[in-house]
């Protein structure tokens, strides 16, 4: 017959099983858990890898405009350096030159 000893070992038998089982759900719940985290990281990471590709690739060509830019500018700089010669040179009059006096120097 059983005993109520019986039946206290009984429960608490199953009570352990029913909390093992508990336990290696909350330890399946919590990989998969992980394994979602580490996914969603490892898409995030390429994600930030791409957009940086995307910002450097965009850095050099600001940089190549900004070279070609500075050459046009210093083309532009020597135009008008020359037009201005030509333009002194054709239409602005020389300056008359002064005469120059000489000192006397006073005789006694």
């Amino acid at each position: 017959m059983l005993s109520s000893e019986y039946i206290t070992i009984g429960l608490a038998a199953v009570a352990a099983i029913v909390w093992l089982v508990r336990l290696e759900g909350r330890v399946n719940t919590g990989e998969k858990t992980d394994l979602a985290n580490a996914a969603t990281a490892a898409k995030a990471d390429e994600e930030l890898r791409r957009e940086i590709a995307v910002v450097q690739a965009a850095q050099v060509i600001r940089e190549a405009k900004h070279s070609e830019m500075n050459d046009n500018l210093i083309r532009m700089q020597e135009q008008l350096k020359y037009l201005t010669s030509l333009f002194e040179r054709h239409f602005v009059e020389p300056p008359v030159p002064t005469p120059t006096t000489r000192r006397r120097t006073p005789q006694p």
